[in-house]
Order: C-alpha cells, then structure tokens, then sequence
C-alpha cells in the first residue's frame, strides 16, 4: 500500500473505535468484532500502529470462557515491558524465568492501557502462577473456572508471596505512566458474596502505585464494610476521589467512617444496607453530606425505614427495595414515610409478598417524586398484588420524564403498557419479563402502536412462548410506522416453538429496512437438562 493511500492517522482510528463500540455492547459479539480489528494488525506496520492502541485499550476484562490462557498470555506479554531492574527482582525470587527475564516487547503495550481494575490484574496474576501439573487441572478446567476459586485455594504462604510480589511490579509499572491517564476501579462485589476476608493485593498497594504517581481518582469502587481496618487506611493513603462507591453495610467499621471523611469528593455513594442496626450509618450520612450530592439506597423489603434516616438524607438519587419478602403492610407504609423523595430520579421495587398488598402504597411513594422520575423499575413477584390499576395509572400520570422502565409482571397485567407509553414520550429503553405463559402477542400489537419515537432498546423475555406470528409481525410494522429506526431489540425464551424459521425471516426483514439495528443477530443456544429434553434461547441483540 503506498503512502497515498493511507487513511489520516484520525481516520483510521475512528473506524477502528466502532469496531470497539460495537464489540463491547454485548458479549455475543464481542469476540467476531475484536478478530475483525486483530485482521488490521497484519496489513502494515500504519494499520499496526494505530489498531494496537485500541486492542491494548483494556485487555484486563473477565474472559469467562478462557480465564487461564488469557491471563498467561497477557501477563507474560506485560512481563516483557518491565524495566531491567523489576526483571532481575522478580527472576531472584523464582516467579519468572530466565527467557521470561530475557525477553522484549515488539512495543510497550503497557502504554496503551487505559483501564485498570486492581482486583482483575490480580485475578490474572493469580492465574499466570498457577500451574496445572502441580494442581492435578487440565486447562480446560483452569480457562472455565470461577476466579474467585482460584483467590480462595491460595494457602501457600510462598505462592501468596510471589502473586503480590508481581502484582505489585506490575502496578508499578502501569502507575508510571506520566503522559498518560487510567481509569482507576477497585470491584469486590464476588469478594463480598463469597465472604472472603483476606484482601493480599490491597494489603500494600501503596507501596506498589509509582511515587511519581500523584493520589488516584477512581472511576468506582464496591467493597463491604467488614473489611479489615487496615486496609481502609491503606486505601486513604492512595486515594482521593471516587466517582461512584458501592459500600454493604454489614458491620461497624470505623475506619470505613474514616476512609470516606477523608475523600475529597464522591460522585455517587451507594450504600446498601443488611438492616439498620450499626451507629455507624448515621455518622456516614452526616459526615459524607460535604463530598457528595447523590445517594442512592438498597434497603431490604422486610426492613421498616426509620424516619429518622430519612430527615438526613436530603440528597438521595435513588432508592431501590430488594426483595426480602414483606410480612407486613406496615413494613410498606414505613416506606412512604420517606420526606426526601422530590429527589429521587432512579426508583425500583423487586419485592415479593407473603401476604395480600395494596399496590396503592406503591402508588404512594411515587406520587411523592414530583414528576421527577428517570429510572423506574418493578417486579411483581411472587405473592398477591391488588389495585394494579391504580398503580400504572399513576406511573402513566406522575413519571413524565421517564426513560428507563423495567418491568417484570404477569402477562395479563401487560394490557396496563400502553396507558404508561401514551404519557411517558420521554422512554428510551423498555425491559419486559413475563412471569407466566399467556399468549401476549395481542398485547404486544398493542403496545407496537404506542412506542415511544425516542425508543433505543427493547428487551422482552417469557419462559414458554405462545406468540402469533401474524400480530408479531404487526408488532414490528407499528415500530416502523412510528419511525423507530435502529432499534436495539432483544427476545429471549427458554423453551423453542414452531414457526421459528418465519420468525426469523421477519426479523430480518425489518433489519433491512432498517427498523431493528443492522448490528443485531440471533443467537440459539441449546442445553441439555437430565431428563435429555432440549431448552433453547433465542437472542436478538
């Protein structure tokens, strides 16, 4: 290719970005896209140049399926871009060996990176230390097992030392960077799951981060409250501002008060409570209150919300209930008593009840948003619900700015939907789970005739479908008609129906002429249960 044929520098890159767009928007795709940008490797040493930067961009992600060979192959290729010194160091104490110590780069890959999760480099650094002789695994196994696993089958004093020892020199290295900003994150949510509460490459990581690294800002953060003092202080030595934090409260921990007071700014603070029994909570709204405007709360539908909690915070976002089971109506109306809610923007319910539930005091609370309302999600669970019309009348009257509604309900209640679109011109994305196997198709025409122009995403799923294909069809005309235009569509289902092939010939056509994104495709995915029976999804992405 002669140099008058290249693309501008700017160009080339730009294309290459939409490549990156589109492979990250969903994980069905994301391997074809990026083997699409690994072709432009190999045309010149200009295509190299400017696709590398963009493969190299944050290759320290979650690769389910190829945990182990991925983390070898990444972390021996970022061994290679160590300096001299951290080389030697790492080789004298037996974790890389001599042609590891020897060896160059083709390019620092390590300046390329712009993301950076502490807890997945470690994932990775953990993996490339394992060996698969020693530990009676085929690699296989290692590629399709859970990191986490791997973090808690590390009882080897020695093994635990060399994976924080080249932890550490790895963060080194990427914290180096002077010309260069990463996005900082620090995600625990497995940790917490799992219980673990050893945390070894949080223990010294400000001996690791560059001294010519000033404090970090993190992108976010999520960590649960019963970790151990040490390290909130070791944290408060190398951070400075977050822009979203996850905290579980699950103990008292001072020095979680401590790390939090000495921020200088927070973006979103998210704190989900086990239940309101610690001292420390009222503090932490008080003493967070100057760094951050935007709470939002997870609190546990069998909890009564003291009232208390609610005169503090006056700067709440959002609110979610997470499904405990409620037992008692006044655990509901203890909900309403809320006075801060002209704040709240995102609010969702994902409750289940053990006894009969008015749906109005449902209806209650967001009334009290003022019309304020972005985000609105509920799940109507199991239990006995009542007044369900009130409820979408309300959504319909109050959420004028809606944009986001996720939905999971039984199919009758779907007959409600097009009330809430009629009102609510502001939806870009609609979330649809269908609880039962009703045949919905009727409905769908219905709400087909109602969809909002501003319409990106659309996502329904139902266990066992029982769909018409002549008002499925009607469904996608009434999409077009209302100029929808690139719509990201989505169907899912567990169990496969007849026709399926007329199905697919009319999706198809309504991706050609433009109404569902050019950049969907259908993936079938069939697994065998142990009764041999075949259950099948099908996705439109």
């Amino acid at each position: 290719m002669s140099t008058a044929c290249f693309f501008p520098p700017e160009i080339l890159q730009n294309i290459f970005q939409i490549l990156i767009d589109y492979a990250n928007k969903t994980i069905d795709i994301r391997i074809r896209k990026f083997t699409s940008l690994q072709k432009c490797l190999l045309v010149d040493r200009y295509w190299f140049s400017n696709s590398v930067i963009f493969l190299w961009k944050n290759p320290l992600r979650p690769n389910h399926k190829k945990n182990y060979t991925t983390s070898k192959l990444l972390i021996t290729t970022y061994i290679s871009c160590l300096s001299e010194s951290s080389k030697n160091f790492l080789y004298e104490n037996n974790i890389i060996n001599f042609n590891q110590k020897i060896s160059t780069p083709f390019c620092n890959y390590n300046n390329y990176l712009r993301d950076l999760d502490f807890t997945e480099l470690f994932y990775k650094v953990s993996y490339f230390l394992l060996n698969p002789d020693d530990e009676n695994l085929d690699i296989i196994t290692l590629d399709k097992s859970d990191p986490i696993e791997i973090i808690k089958s590390y009882d080897d004093d020695i093994m635990n030392q060399k994976r924080i020892l080249l932890f550490g020199e790895l963060v080194k290295l990427f914290t180096s960077q002077t010309f260069s900003k990463l996005n900082y994150n620090l995600k625990l949510i497995n940790w917490i799951k799992n219980k673990i509460r050893k945390f070894p490459h949080l223990q010294y990581l400000s001996n690791f981060i560059s001294p010519n690294s000033s404090l970090l800002n993190l992108n976010y953060v999520e960590f649960q409250s019963c970790i151990p003092p040490q390290i909130f202080i070791e944290l408060s030595n190398i951070i400075s501002t977050i822009d979203e934090i996850y905290i579980k409260l699950d103990i008292d921990n001072v020095a979680l008060f401590n790390f939090l007071y000495n921020l200088k700014k927070i973006h979103l603070l998210k704190i989900d409570f086990d239940h309101f029994k610690f001292k420390i909570i009222n503090n932490l709204i008080k003493f967070t209150s100057f760094i951050t405007d935007n709470y939002e709360l997870i609190i546990p539908s069998d909890e009564f919300i003291p009232l208390d909690l609610s005169l503090n915070f006056t700067k709440i976002t959002g609110l979610e209930i997470s499904d405990s089971g409620i037992d008692s109506i006044d655990i509901v109306k203890s909900w309403s008593n809320f006075q801060f809610l002209p704040f709240l923007t995102t609010l969702k319910f994902s409750t289940s009840t053990l006894i009969k539930l008015d749906l109005e005091l449902y209806s209650d609370i967001i009334k009290k948003t003022n019309g304020n309302l972005i985000k609105l999600g509920i799940s109507l669970n199991d239990g006995l619900f009542f007044h369900n019309i009130h409820l979408f009348n309300t959504i319909s009257t109050y959420c004028p700015k809606l944009r986001d509604f996720d939905l999971k309900i039984k199919g009758r209640l779907l007959y409600y939907i097009p009330l809430i679109l009629q009102n609510c011109k502001n939806l870009e994305k609609i979330n649809l789970e269908i609880m039962d196997d009703k045949n919905i198709t009727l409905l769908m025409y219905k709400i087909g005739k109602e969809l909002s122009k501003n319409l990106k995403s659309f996502y329904i799923y139902q266990e066992v479908v029982k769909w018409d294909i002549k008002f499925f069809h009607i469904f996608l005309k009434y999409c077009r008609l209302n100029s929808l235009y690139n719509l990201k569509f989505k169907f899912k289902y567990s169990q496969s129906f007849e026709n399926m092939k007329n199905y697919l010939k009319i999706i198809k056509k309504y991706i050609n002429k433009g109404t569902i994104s050019r950049w969907s495709r259908i993936k079938e995915i069939t697994n065998n249960n142990n009764n041999n029976n075949n259950n099948t999804n099908l996705i439109l992405v």
